[in-house]
């Protein structure tokens, strides 16, 4: 079963009923300048979703990441897309600018979130996209 979806903020995201069961959940939100505000929306989209423990937890980490580099990178959250079959996880974040992230050198105090993104996915990346870019990831 698929869904697809734009669901606005504070509204909450569909339980999914087996672990083989395909969503595509688009969260969409105003031009966020609050770092909290943002993660913590996106978080609860994580949270929502039934997923098994050990995936939720990887999830959240790395949904907080990139919504937190939207945030303070990108001049704000436009959008998160989770889509989620066959245990595999996509998570997408949209924001509205072009430069494409780098992780930083160790021991540097800026790219470490990505550092985290890339511990935690089996596979990371960004696409440029019209008017912005979508920062993504993939856990199992």
């Amino acid at each position: 079963m698929d869904l697809a979806s734009e669901v606005p903020a504070g509204e909450g995201a569909r339980q999914l009923q087996s672990p083989g069961e395909a969503a595509d959940l688009t969260r969409s939100y105003p031009r966020f300048t609050d770092v909290f505000g943002s993660v913590r929306e996106a978080r609860n989209t994580i949270g929502s979703l039934g997923l098994r423990p050990d995936l939720q937890e990887k999830a959240a980490l790395v949904v907080t990441e990139l919504a937190t580099n939207a945030v303070l990178h990108a001049g704000g959250l436009l959008s998160v897309r989770i889509w989620y079959g066959d245990d595999r996880l996509r998570l997408e974040v949209a924001d509205g600018s072009d430069l494409l992230p780098e992780p930083g050198a160790p021991g540097n105090m800026s790219g470490r979130g990505l550092q985290i993104v890339s511990a935690l996915a089996q596979a990371w990346g960004s696409q440029s996209r019209p008017g912005g870019k979508v920062v993504w990831a993939e856990l199992s």
